[in-house]
């Protein structure tokens, strides 16, 4: 799951690149993007919850750590996130 979620990031930052309004993607592919974009909360969401299980089942592991390091790291909106100066 959190393959697929990098995956879809990777994908959606290949089409907006930095974003500037000269150079925007064709409208088929701004909307793939935007799709994909909401898609990447249920994958999130169900690595979480799979992870949780998993946790519930067999207990914390230093790999489920860091999955859950990773999961939060995915969970996080870009909004969030420092911009640079």
């Amino acid at each position: 799951m959190l393959s697929a979620a990098a995956a879809l990031i990777i994908l959606i930052n290949a089409a907006y690149q930095d974003g500037e309004p000269d150079g925007a993607p064709p409208v088929v592919l701004q909307w793939a993007a935007r799709i994909a974009g909401v898609l990447l909360v249920p994958l999130i969401g169900l690595a979480l919850w799979g992870l949780a299980l998993r946790i519930g089942q067999h207990g914390l592991t230093p790999e489920r750590i860091i999955a859950a390091a990773c999961v939060l790291v995915g969970a996080v909106p870009p909004s969030a996130t420092p911009s640079p100066p």
